[in-house]
């Protein structure tokens, strides 16, 4: 724990270092000049009486490191040191730091591009609120032996009425519709709804309001995109009437910006307009498609044995022997579907070139490492521990990785918007790509971070482990270049001051 008085002497020790050696100095003089004068009272003389103070005491530039080393901005000050040098080293080896930098600037960025992708389609949560609430209701049929697509209108009502396990139910299906009456006819996705189905989502219209059982099958509501585009963002377009298949709709309501509904996933385009669904009353007609939230605290279980209680009601009472029950899916798994198998599958080739890209660094490394080999055994011969010698090449490999780090963010800000351009055009995979609005954010530079020290690790440590070994042959060559331990001391003394 650090005291209130250790951390004032550690800022001063860091931002008044000049002062602070000063002080040291004196202070070991002082203790000199104390330690030599009780040594004169027992009879020695000056110059005896001195000299075995300072055998006593040892080397002064050790005593003075032990001191420092013993606050907490000793270590700060070290990684400091050890950042600079390192810059030091890749500075003077140019042309090995832009090769290492620009093969990880690939994988990395790479990794981060894909990685982009990976979490637009699986990680990112629908942007709905409470999305794991949210269910698809099918009706499992008896001829088919397995679950249709859409319910009947007829069916939808009666879960909706009678469920108590669902917050709300609503049914839409897909329509495509003709916009007239504007300069140019346009060709327009859309869905056909009924009233409470962006409250079984959510959302709430922007502007005006979503349709209510007192409308007629003639309103609309529109996407923000569709209101930006062709009717110029006009604020007054509440109320206005629109022509769709040569008709009259009166619009009620804008949506958020942020809504992307797309009543078939697989190849299907987001909706831009919204009509109300025209009730069939046939019950063997199955042409829509069944949306509910859970209430708070039910389970998934709990609501699919109350629907099969209520199908088998239906069945008896409608004499309707085909329909065998009730399947549910949550909406994230429909919309997800086989895209989260194609974002992994990318994932782990773009891994497979990242570690490729480490292999190669490190290779690059271990060929430095048999320049460095004097440089090496010097330091363990004057008496820099492997520890020590192992965190400063890993430094220098954590600011080599976080060069190529940067580079790669940089290469992923411009591939990010062209990748999802280029996805395939149809798929659950494109779909949520292009409702994710892809952009560089702050989960990517987090991915990048953790990207860049893992990599420093991958390929340093293996580089770092080697060269903190020098041949016995080399050290045997310093100590006699050097001749002499006073040196050895002198060098080490130098190392110091200049690292």
């Amino acid at each position: 724990m650090f005291d209130l008085r250790s951390i004032v002497a550690g800022i001063r020790a860091l931002f008044r270092k000049k002062q602070m050696e000063q002080e040291m100095d004196e202070e070991l003089r002082g203790y000199l000049e104390a330690s030599a004068k009780d040594k004169m009272r027992s009879g020695m003389t000056e110059e005896q009486a001195q000299r075995s103070a300072r055998v006593e005491m040892g080397s002064v530039e050790a005593v003075k490191e032990e001191i420092r080393s013993a606050g907490w901005e000793s270590t700060l000050e070290t990684v400091w040191q050890d950042l600079r040098f390192g810059l030091r080293v890749l500075r003077r080896n140019r042309g090995f730091t832009a090769v290492a930098a620009l093969t990880l600037a690939l994988g990395i960025g790479g990794t981060v591009v894909v990685f982009s992708l990976l979490d637009a389609v699986l990680l990112r949560p629908l942007p709905y609120p409470q999305p794991e609430r949210l269910f698809r209701v099918f009706t499992l049929e008896g001829k088919r032996k397995g679950a249709s697509e859409g319910s009947s209108y007829p069916d939808f009502r009666d879960w909706q009425r009678q469920s108590r396990t669902f917050e709300s139910m609503a049914a839409y299906e897909e329509q495509l519709l003709n916009l007239t009456g504007t300069a140019e006819p346009e060709h327009l996705a859309g869905s056909a709804i009924t009233p409470g189905f962006f409250a079984t989502l959510g959302i709430r219209p922007v502007f005006g309001r979503e349709f209510t059982g007192d409308d007629d099958e003639h309103v609309a509501i529109l996407s923000y995109q569709l209101w930006q585009r062709r009717f110029g963002s006009d604020g007054g377009i509440i109320g206005k009437s629109i022509h769709l298949e040569g008709r009259s709709y009166t619009v009620v309501g804008v949506l958020p910006p942020q809504l992307r509904f797309r009543p078939q996933w697989y190849g299907g385009a987001a909706s831009e307009v919204f009509v109300p669904v025209i009730p069939n009353p046939e019950r063997d007609w199955f042409y829509v498609r069944v949306l509910g939230r859970l209430a708070p605290g039910v389970s998934e279980q709990q609501a699919l044995a109350e629907l099969n209680g209520i199908a088998v009601r239906l069945a008896q009472a409608y004499d309707d022997a085909d329909k065998q029950g009730i399947k549910l899916e949550p909406l994230a798994q429909y919309i997800v579907s086989d895209a989260g198998q194609t974002a992994w599958v990318l994932f782990g080739a773009v891994a497979f070139v990242l570690l490729i890209a480490c292999a190669n660094v490190a290779n690059l490394l271990l060929s430095q490492g048999a320049a460095r080999e004097r440089e090496m055994a010097i330091r363990t011969a004057v008496g820099a521990t492997r520890g020590r010698i192992l965190r400063q090449l890993l430094t220098e490999s954590l600011l080599l990785a976080g060069s190529g780090g940067a580079i790669g963010v940089a290469l992923a800000y411009w591939a990010i918007p062209l990748v999802a351009r280029m996805a395939p055009a149809h798929g659950n995979f494109s779909a949520r790509i292009q409702d994710a609005n892809l952009h560089l954010n702050l989960t990517l530079l987090l991915f990048s971070a953790l990207l860049a020290v893992l990599s420093s690790v991958l390929f340093g440590v293996l580089p770092a482990l080697k060269a903190t070994r020098p041949a016995p042959s080399s050290l045997a060559r310093i100590i006699h270049d050097f001749g002499d331990n006073e040196s050895l001391l002198w060098y080490k003394h130098v190392e110091m001051t200049m690292f």
